[in-house]
């Protein structure tokens, strides 16, 4: 198997007119084929609030879903980080300035995924208020794979922030790295601090599936689809031998077998009473994820993560855990269409996943033998926000009280 996804993508997918691939190399190509894929698009899916929300200004919750609708952009997504701008950036830069051991020499940050600058530019004007002295030293890099959210994130900070990002200086100390995360291959010897913003969601996941009638054994699924879309995709089951797969599917087993639930009295029926003979359990491992983490480990091995995203997602009509949501944005702000199915053409939809944080969690000491935490993102908030500058007029505060199923991995 290759090394990463890009490199798969890049040399074998425009090469031949039909291919088998692990669901992870499908998915990659689905969501970011560099001409057709999801987040590919000129038309970018990711939004923009064109004024920050006066949070303090409104009543309450009807005054912020109001605000919300008013702002949302159409065919678009918002972030939390976008939506809460600046306080929440604001909030990692505070947590990143508190907890940083050699800030005053070298703070280095490493953002994954930039989205529209949001973050970079909140993280940069907090620090640069705060301690200019630190801001005239640092370094902000972003890894982008998309190349239309890489140019836009370029424009905003070489406006807001020259003294980094702007190309007229010898040696400038604000880069975006338009590649894969899983191309990010540059050595970072010293302290620095990575964050990934609902980047976990829209990594590529693997499919296995086990029978009934082998609860002993697990089937990779791979998907049979042609360059042109004129044969409809389709899975394809057979053993596992993929490396990935297999040592993602050791670390879900680990934590499944060790999670308080697996002694419950369900997990001790047998399966096949409660899945039928014929059916099977399938689960969804995030490989692409681990791929990431290991990464990391090698190339930034003194990093500090902040890794945020969505704990739990709404059911969907695809079969399996961590089933991920297909859908597209309408031009409403609540209007969304989803898909039963995540065989879908190149760039129609987004596929996003929840983030498993225990699994993600076990994963990461697993690979750097380091501890990591999890708390959920209204914790952290309430410990490093501006909280009183998102609160409205009646005491409900957004910040707090919308996204209840996010959470943010530390290290």
């Amino acid at each position: 198997m290759p090394r990463n996804l890009a490199a798969c993508m890049s040399s074998d997918a425009s090469s031949a007119a039909t291919h088998t691939t692990p669901v992870r190399e499908f998915i990659f190509d689905r969501l970011y084929h560099p001409q057709e894929g999801y987040f590919s698009a000129a038309n970018t899916p990711v939004g923009v609030i064109p004024q920050p929300i006066d949070f303090q200004s409104l009543l309450g919750k009807h005054d912020y879903l109001k605000a919300i609708r008013a702002a949302y952009p159409q065919h678009s997504w918002l972030t939390p980080v976008e939506i809460f701008q600046p306080y929440y950036g604001k909030a990692l830069a505070d947590y990143i300035y508190r907890t940083a051991s050699n800030k005053k020499d070298s703070l280095h940050i490493v953002e994954v995924g930039g989205g529209t600058g949001t973050c970079a530019d909140s993280i940069l004007d907090h620090i640069k208020r705060k301690d200019a002295r630190v801001y005239s030293r640092m370094q902000y890099t972003i890894v982008e794979i998309s190349r239309p959210l890489a140019d836009m994130q370029f424009k905003r900070l070489n406006d807001k922030h020259p003294d980094l990002f702007s190309k007229s200086r010898s040696k400038p100390r604000g880069s975006i790295v338009n590649r894969s995360l899983l191309d990010f291959d540059s050595k970072i010897p010293g302290e620095c601090f990575v964050i990934a913003l609902e980047v976990l969601d829209n990594l590529p996941h693997d499919k296995v599936v086990k029978r009934a009638s082998s609860q002993l054994n697990w089937d990779e699924v791979h998907v049979r689809w042609s360059e042109t879309g004129e044969t409809p995709p389709a899975e394809v089951c057979m053993p596992v031998q993929d490396n990935l797969i297999k040592d993602c599917l050791t670390l879900f087993e680990q934590r499944h077998h060790n999670a308080p639930e697996a002694s419950s009295f369900f997990s001790r029926i047998d399966p096949r009473l409660w899945f039928g003979k014929e059916k099977e359990t399938c689960v969804f491992l995030p490989t692409a994820c681990l791929q990431f983490v290991r990464a990391l480990h090698k190339n930034i091995p003194q990093h500090k993560l902040i890794f945020a995203d969505f704990d739990e997602l709404p059911t969907t009509g695809i079969n399996g855990r961590n089933a991920p949501i297909v859908s597209r944005k309408g031009a409403k702000p609540e209007e969304t269409f989803d898909y039963d199915t995540y065989l879908v053409p190149r760039g129609s939809a987004d596929i996003f996943f929840p983030t498993d944080f225990e699994l993600l969690k076990l994963m990461y000491q697993n690979v750097t033998g380091r501890p990591a935490l999890v708390v959920k993102s209204k914790d952290f908030m309430q410990n490093f926000a501006l909280v009183h500058r998102t609160s409205t007029m009646n005491g409900y505060n957004p910040l707090l009280e919308e996204f209840p199923n996010t959470s943010i991995l530390i290290s």
